[in-house]
């Protein structure tokens, strides 16, 4: 008997859920950078957007909002989650958005490494004609 048949619809989603979260643009995503600038915690967040455990991954397995509809999405995101607190999850998201457009770009985390010869020597300098 396949495993799935003894799941239930919950337990599917939660187990989706879950796995939304790790991927890169959800709203986790965002979140995440806002606890670790802030020094908050998961649980912080869970009772300062007012929801529980469920309600909690649901929200974090989200897509990003759309950045032309960004707090209007959010609004969504946050009343869809049966957040008991949305403004204050518009607000976290907004602030953290904020954050990430401060943040230097991959770019700038790239290092230059010089390229040489194994047979050269470095130590002697170069002659001179």
């Amino acid at each position: 008997m396949d495993t799935l048949d003894n799941m239930t619809v919950d337990q599917i989603m939660a187990n989706w859920y879950r796995h939304s979260i790790e991927q890169p643009g959800s709203v986790d995503s965002l979140l995440c950078i806002l606890r670790d600038r802030l020094g908050q915690s998961l649980e912080h967040q869970q009772a300062e957007f007012g929801a529980n455990d469920y309600e909690f991954n649901q929200l974090r397995g989200f897509g990003l909002p759309r950045p032309q509809a960004f707090t209007k999405d959010a609004h969504r995101i946050a009343i869809a989650c049966k957040l008991t607190n949305p403004f204050a999850f518009i607000r976290a998201m907004v602030l953290a958005r904020k954050l990430t457009h401060n943040l230097p770009q991959s770019n700038d985390f790239q290092y230059y490494q010089a390229a040489f010869d194994e047979l050269e020597d470095l130590d002697e300098l170069p002659d001179e004609e």
